[in-house]
């Protein structure tokens, strides 16, 4: 049977309504409905993103890198500040350009940045920064969580750990090792 027959079934039996409904013709339409959706005519999935977790380091390594330095090619690593809760993440980003030095056989920082980071992956993902100045503890207060806030207070952070990290992985980006 065609397709273009089995879609006359399907129409003809909803246009009769709850009336008379011939048994076979409504198992014929509920087989057309299967039939069209398996052939994706009736794809209409929508991606949820996924919960995040420690699982997903790269995806918001790659965020980090590709939204928080606003010039040329940042690496970037992190540490926790919180659990993730659902799509969203609070960590403390460090975030560094390095170039080729001394003939191309060392790597040097060039620019950096370390913060605190709060992104809701979604879509458009999103992220939040502190202020500067004087209202940098007062927007951390208000847009992270307590835990976090916490952590950022008593200074909880391995800078030197994601210096080494970063160092790394500029290496292997700059130098090929």
């Amino acid at each position: 049977m065609s397709v273009k027959r089995l879609k006359k079934y399907f129409w003809g039996v909803l246009s009769l309504g709850f009336k008379k409904i011939n048994m076979k013709k409504l198992l014929l339409a509920m087989g057309c409905v299967a039939f069209l959706v398996g052939c994706g005519a009736g794809d209409v999935s929508v991606q949820i993103p996924k919960p995040m977790g420690e699982g997903n380091d790269g995806r918001i390594q790659q965020y980090l890198e590709e939204n928080i330095m606003e010039s040329g090619k940042a690496v970037c690593s992190f540490d926790w500040l919180n659990q993730p809760n659902g799509n969203v993440v609070e960590v403390w980003a460090l975030c560094e350009e390095f170039e080729l030095a001394k003939l191309g056989t060392e790597v040097m920082r060039k620019a950096g940045v370390s913060l605190p980071v709060k992104i809701t992956f979604a879509n458009p993902s999103l992220h939040v920064v502190p202020a500067d100045g004087s209202e940098y503890m007062n927007s951390i207060e208000a847009n992270f969580s307590e835990v976090a806030v916490e952590k950022i207070k008593n200074e909880e952070r391995d800078i030197a750990s994601l210096e080494e990290r970063n160092l790394e992985r500029s290496k292997k980006w700059l130098l090929g090792e």
